[in-house]
């Protein structure tokens, strides 16, 4: 009977587990949201703007210097998978955020880029 008792509560426990967990990797298949955007810019605007500039465009003293990308020009064309790939490992005089940035935050901010197109 205790032992029947104890499968239970792990089983009940186990299953608490899996739908807290489920729960939250749920960003990864939401679209952003207000809340994601409004995150995604705070990231933008404190990692990202010094050389991609607050619209996108590149035209900072910085991004002109490195040869930043237009986020606006179209010659870039927005690819969720490429875009947070290069975020992550970073690319040429872009720095990698992987390691500084969690992936949720990485997400919102690819999620916010996309809107300069």
């Amino acid at each position: 009977m205790k032992n029947r008792l104890f499968r239970t509560k792990v089983g009940v426990i186990t299953a608490a587990a899996v739908v807290a967990i489920a729960g939250s990797l749920s960003y990864l298949t939401q679209p952003a949201d207000g809340a994601t955007q409004r995150g995604g810019a705070a990231i933008y605007l404190q990692n990202c703007a010094r050389c991609h500039g607050t619209d996108g465009r590149a035209q900072t003293p910085k991004g002109r210097k490195v040869d930043a990308v237009d986020l606006t020009s179209d010659d870039w064309t927005p690819d969720t998978g490429h875009d947070t790939r290069i975020v992550t490992r970073g690319k040429g005089s872009m720095p990698a955020f992987g390691n500084k940035l969690t992936s949720a935050q990485i997400s919102a901010v690819v999620q916010y880029i996309r809107r300069f197109k």
